[in-house]
């Protein structure tokens, strides 16, 4: 008998006014990475401690994401978790940017897992180049959730 399992990732981006207001709402999905693959494996056995901070990454590169991935192409700006949790076989993701945090405009996204807050460090999870990029200015949040499924395939 052959078992699959599949794995697919989606971001949901949510802007809000300094006053709580939601301004807009978009969701991306994206793709994830052999070296993110990797990565998952390990810390299931063990070989990454799960207490390991994980990073969201914003950059300026265009090149389309490919499974062989290991890095942004042009990594900006740094973000570290602001908490992380189960629904069934989902992983969720969440990263938040105060209105002084993550101002400009992006063009690619991805989350790496057992990084630090130097560029390119840790293993790169996903990567997402959404459509139009990703802008944010001095007047804003941004709540970034990043939803990783596991399923039978």
């Amino acid at each position: 008998m052959k078992e699959n399992i599949g794995v697919s990732g989606t971001w949901l981006f949510v802007w809000r006014d300094k006053d709580g207001n939601i301004l807009e709402t978009r969701e991306e999905h994206n793709l994830i990475t052999q070296s993110g693959l990797e990565a998952l494996a390990a810390l299931i056995v063990g070989e990454i401690p799960q207490e390991n901070a994980i990073f969201l990454a914003l950059g300026t590169g265009t090149t389309v994401a490919d499974h062989a991935d290991t890095i942004l192409e042009k990594e900006g700006y740094r973000k570290i978790i602001a908490s992380r949790s189960r629904f069934s076989s989902e992983i969720r993701f969440r990263f938040f940017f105060t209105v002084s945090e993550g101002n400009g405009d992006w063009s690619e996204a991805g989350v790496f897992l057992a990084g630090t807050e130097m560029p390119d460090t840790g293993h790169l999870l996903n990567r997402v180049l959404p459509p139009g990029g990703v802008s944010k200015t001095g007047n804003q949040t941004l709540t970034v959730e990043v939803r990783i499924s596991l399923y039978a395939a």
